[in-house]
């Protein structure tokens, strides 16, 4: 260890650095405050090399010592240099995996994060390869998929913004990291949305060691049907839940396609679609009991939109006359979700999307994505995953997420107590029309 004294103004600052990883700085006698708050910021854009993007060391810096020192230093290129000879990077690296010529060096490993008693990167890249004549790329840390292979539940969805060319969309798989808390665990970018490659997806982390005893129990997704046939390909016993709040879309789209919206939300309607939105909490196998009594309450003379209406959830959803629906009641009803605090919607997943507009507006939508930018917001994903799930691992008790609304945690606890409905003696447990206008009341 060797030690470097600067004074400053009424001050003395002393750095300690390890021989292997100093980047000394020669402070001159005389040296103006200027001068030393100079070499001072220069030394730390090479210390924060690693802590995020180049623009973000940069205003770091600038905040912590001023713009007259950044200026002292050169323009933002000469700073960019500072910082990519630190990290070991070029500049001709950066346009190398910008160009498609693959994905090395720093874009390749995960966030350096302080372990006991060093900084460490690891391996983040886990497959770049073509599959059908078009790339794939998974990116997914040991620790994550160690993550994912003790999840029971997983969640995934795709987002088209984040897709760097040729790419179509990030696809990324969720898991629980605690009892109420999801994390992303893999990022896919892909160049379709078949399910031969979801299949190929399932298929590169299963013959990772660690997921050798992989088998997840639930996926909660939207309904898009390559993805639920491709789960249920690769895990023999697994469920598929489908989200409710995409669900509840589904149903309000058809009925304002039909011109019926209106009428369920403010005329003679609203009894029907009220009830309607709480069929999903009904055990999947009362679903058609449950059905038929709301339908029970529709005049006798009904328009021809509303028997379209009908036909569409009977076609696609509950098959009273449709023998097989597309969706069948055992993917939609959430009533198992609900007693067990299992997330109904991908909700939790809609809202990590909105993290990655940082990079989505950086180019003002004007021009390509560039993959290294990407990739480093990726990085900064996986490490808040990590370090979130070391606090948990740490303290299982603490509180990774901001605390949710009371009023949503008393509406979950009424959904749960309607679901099970167990009553105190000596009253019945609800059954019929009580029972859905219980779970109408509860979602109050």
């Amino acid at each position: 260890m060797w030690g470097l004294s600067v004074n400053f103004h009424r001050c003395q600052m002393t750095l300690i650095r390890k021989k292997k990883t100093a980047h000394k700085v020669r402070i001159v006698d005389g040296w103006t405050m200027r001068e030393k708050k100079t070499a001072m910021a220069r030394e730390q854009l090479k210390e924060r090399c690693n802590s995020g993007s180049c623009r973000d060391i940069i205003d770091d810096v600038r905040r912590d010592y001023g713009v007259e020192a950044s200026l002292s230093i050169g323009g933002f290129d000469a700073k960019r240099a500072i910082i990519y000879r630190a990290r070991g990077v070029s500049d001709e690296d950066k346009k190398k995996v910008d160009e498609g010529k693959g994905i090395f060096g720093e874009w390749a490993n995960t966030k350096c994060i302080y372990n006991w008693k060093y900084f460490r990167g690891n391996r983040f890249l886990l497959i770049d390869k073509v599959f059908r004549n078009k790339r794939m790329i998974i990116f997914a840390s040991d620790d994550s998929l160690n993550l994912l292979a003790s999840s029971n539940v997983l969640f995934c969805d795709g987002t088209f913004d984040a897709a760097p060319e040729p790419f179509v969309q990030l696809f990324t798989i969720h898991g629980y990291i605690s009892q109420s808390d999801v994390r992303p665990l893999v990022y896919s970018l892909l160049c379709e949305k078949t399910q031969e490659v979801y299949e190929e997806v399932i298929s590169v982390l299963k013959q990772n060691p660690i997921m050798s005893m992989w088998s997840p129990e639930l996926l909660i997704c939207d309904y898009e049907l390559a993805i639920k046939t491709a789960f249920e390909k690769s895990f023999q016993n697994i469920e598929i839940g489908g989200c409710l709040f995409h669900l509840i879309q589904s149903w309000r789209r058809t009925a304002e396609k039909l011109k019926l919206y209106n009428d369920f939300v403010g005329g003679n309607l609203q009894e029907f679609w009220n009830l309607l939105k709480v069929l999903p909490y009904i055990d999947h196998q009362n679903t058609s009991h449950y059905f038929q009594i709301i339908l029970n309450i529709l005049p006798s003379t009904i328009s021809k939109e509303m028997h379209e209406f009908i036909e569409y959830l009977d076609r696609n959803y509950i098959g009273m006359v449709t023998p097989s629906p597309r969706f069948p009641p055992g993917m939609w009803c959430c009533a198992t979700r609900t007693v067990n605090n299992i997330h109904r919607t991908t909700n939790n997943v809609e809202r990590w999307h909105r993290n990655l507009d940082s990079v989505i507006q950086k180019s003002f939508r004007l021009s390509p994505l560039k993959m290294t930018d990407v990739i480093e917001k990726l990085k900064l994903e996986e490490s808040h995953t990590l370090l979130d799930a070391r606090e948990l691992a740490l303290n299982p008790n603490a509180m990774v997420t901001s605390t949710r609304r009371t009023s949503n945690i008393l509406k979950d606890a009424r959904l749960k107590a309607v679901v099970e409905n167990i009553p105190t003696p000596p009253y019945l447990p609800l059954k019929d029309m009580q029972l859905l206008k219980a779970f109408i009341y509860a979602k109050l």
